[in-house]
């Protein structure tokens, strides 16, 4: 699950500004920012030995590594971007079905046959049937809190909202969602240079148990079809191409479920956040709704709810101007270029006026754009309409302090602490 890109030169000239990447350092979970806006001046390819990986944090290059899928693979991306111990790797190759490639970790032509696929299961009919549900949720959750006059938006909306979308997509039963939501944030911790041992192992048996979880409700679904996504990915048939196997199915459901409910929390949470630091961007999205569409591209640019994804050379190659050699690892910063003062007038403020705001990077691009992004849109757009409805005076909780969760791959608050009058 984990794999070390080859060694690079001990002292690289790019290694001194590469060295100030540390995701899990608080500081830097706090504002990134100003380092992201070094590296794309200094060294916008930068080695990173800490992690030995290559930054890529400009908008032009990011965008070359993204158009280029045969020589800079996605194959890795679950791979694990610390070096997991033998013992832990033992434990997850225990797995009866290790995590095949899919949508996110693939290369043609394989990832295009699975994107066939998966196109039956995952249509714009299926996003735009769901609006009414959503709405449905949406008020509900909110209604829980708005007697109350202050609430922690992401514990009460931000989470709940996707993670039940997802997994109603999916067809996991409501009253499994809270252990599957343990299994998922538990597999994470084999993510983070953090883990202690002891929890690596806790880590790997709950990636296990994830997996044998799915494989009972794939085999469920197979016998009894129902209507959610499940089934329709058991049914998917694109002709000339074989169908799913079990182990693509699992390796999707457990993306899917992570891909659909963390970044669309970050950007629920995310919109709300900047629109009500800037109190007249409020006012101007709540009081024009044609602003929203434009409010949340804005979001997925400045707030980058996926922050880096992973690639491996899959060659030697030039980048920037700067060797990369066979195999090595680099992570592409989203979140560095869509800050990009060549792509955007000045990136780092937060602008629903912004004119060509559709060039971000927020979704990613080309054959790996992000396939749910309908439906995070969706989540987002009903997401602040209730709220437009129901709390039209919402306000930040007076001396509130962002904090972020510690990640390589995301941006999202730990808390947002609102008020409104009562």
């Amino acid at each position: 699950m984990s794999a070390a890109s080859p060694e690079a030169p001990t002292v690289h000239p790019t290694a001194a500004i590469g060295q100030d990447y540390n995701p899990f350092d608080p500081a830097f979970q706090s504002n990134p920012y100003p380092f992201y806006a070094r590296a794309r001046s200094e060294a916008p390819i930068a080695y990173c030995p800490q992690f030995n990986v290559w930054l890529v944090t400009s908008h032009e290059l990011i965008n070359r590594v993204l158009k280029s899928p045969t020589l800079f693979s996605s194959l890795h991306n679950l791979d694990s971007p610390v070096v997991l111990p033998a013992e832990i790797e033992a434990l997850l190759a225990k797995a009866h079905y290790p995590l095949a490639p899919g949508l996110f970790n693939n290369d043609p032509p394989g990832h295009t046959r699975v994107r066939a696929l998966f196109s039956k299961a995952f249509t714009a009919q299926r996003v735009a049937e769901m609006e009414a549900g959503i709405r449905t949720l949406t008020e509900g959750l909110v209604e829980r809190f708005a007697h109350q006059g202050h609430v922690d938006l992401v514990e009460a909306l931000a989470h709940p909202l996707p993670m039940t979308v997802i997994a109603d997509l999916l067809g996991v039963p409501r009253e499994d969602m809270r252990r599957v939501k343990q299994w998922h944030d538990t597999w994470m911790k084999l993510f983070s240079p953090q883990t202690p041992l002891e929890e690596q192992h806790v880590a790997a048996q709950s990636c296990v148990d994830y997996q044998n979880y799915y494989a009972g409700l794939l085999a469920d679904r197979a016998a009894h079809p129902t209507g959610d996504l499940t089934t329709a990915l058991v049914q998917a048939r694109v002709d000339g191409e074989k169908p799913f196997t079990t182990a693509e199915m699992i390796s999707q459901m457990m993306i899917l479920l992570s891909a659909g409910h963390e970044t669309t929390t970050s950007l629920i949470s995310g919109l709300l956040y900047n629109l009500l630091r800037t109190p007249e961007q409020w006012r101007a999205v709540r009081d024009d709704p044609k602003l929203l569409e434009a409010a949340i591209e804005e979001t997925v640019r400045f707030t980058s709810p996926v922050q880096m994804e992973p690639r491996v050379a899959k060659e030697a190659t030039e980048l920037g101007g700067v060797a990369i050699p066979q195999g090595a690892r680099l992570n592409i910063v989203y979140g560095a270029g869509n800050r990009d003062e060549r792509a955007f007038a000045d990136p780092e403020t937060f602008n629903v006026q912004r004119p060509q705001v559709g060039r971000h990077l927020g979704f990613g691009w080309g054959i790996h754009f992000c396939i749910g992004a309908p439906l995070a849109r969706l989540e987002a757009r009903v997401a602040f309409e209730v709220l437009r409805e129901r709390l039209p005076h919402l306000r930040l909780a007076p001396g509130f302090v962002p904090e972020y969760e510690p990640s390589f791959f995301f941006r999202a608050l730990k808390k947002l602490e609102l008020v409104w009058d009562r």
